[in-house]
């Protein structure tokens, strides 16, 4: 009969010394048991792993820190990116594909799931709920290639990096004189 062990995740720190591992760093993951029917995992460095007793491991494998930075590309602000779906979906003129992948982006941060789909006129509709809530929403599913859902992807960044509610709002409430104004001035 198959039984499923709770193994935690590793601590990117060698449990020995207790010295955090460096980005770039080559350390070893150890799973060893702790009585007949319970493991534990370990990490340890490449020093102290070459210390252990192999024989008595149930199974280890080396792996290496990596510490992903990127600064050429933005993280997404959660709360900007919540705000502007809302933004998105109370405006009258709605861009589906933005909409869907952006709804994809917030799934993959455990902000919204997938609470079904249906089909309607021949298109295919989603329906996403706000994680923590009862909120529901349709999203229509373009049915984008993947090279169309990363250039949707970059936009989404794009806009939320210089995405401002408050400017947003104030511009829903200027006269469009006043908008168009601003954007023909020269700078």
């Amino acid at each position: 009969m198959a039984r499923d062990y709770n193994i935690q995740k590793g601590k990117l720190a060698c449990c020995v010394t207790h010295r955090e591992f460096a980005n770039g760093e080559a350390y070893y993951s150890v799973i060893r048991p702790v009585d007949d029917e319970n493991f534990v995992r370990e990490d340890y460095s490449v020093e102290e792993f070459k210390k252990l007793d192999k024989d008595k491991l149930f199974s280890y494998w080396k792996s290496r820190r990596v510490i992903e930075s990127s600064p050429g590309k933005p993280k997404f602000d959660l709360a900007r990116t919540e705000m502007f779906l809302d933004s998105l979906l109370k405006s009258e003129i709605q861009d589906h594909s933005l909409l869907f992948v952006l709804s994809l982006v917030l799934m993959r941060k455990k902000r919204l799931k997938v609470a079904g789909s249906r089909i309607a006129d021949g298109k295919e509709f989603m329906t996403f709920e706000v994680s923590g809530t009862k909120r529901k929403f349709d999203v229509e599913n373009p049915n984008l290639t993947d090279e169309k859902i990363e250039e949707i992807n970059n936009r989404i960044t794009m806009l939320l990096t210089s995405y401002d509610p408050a400017a947003e709002e104030s511009e829903r409430k200027a006269p469009a004189s006043a908008v168009a104004e601003e954007e023909s001035t020269p700078e």
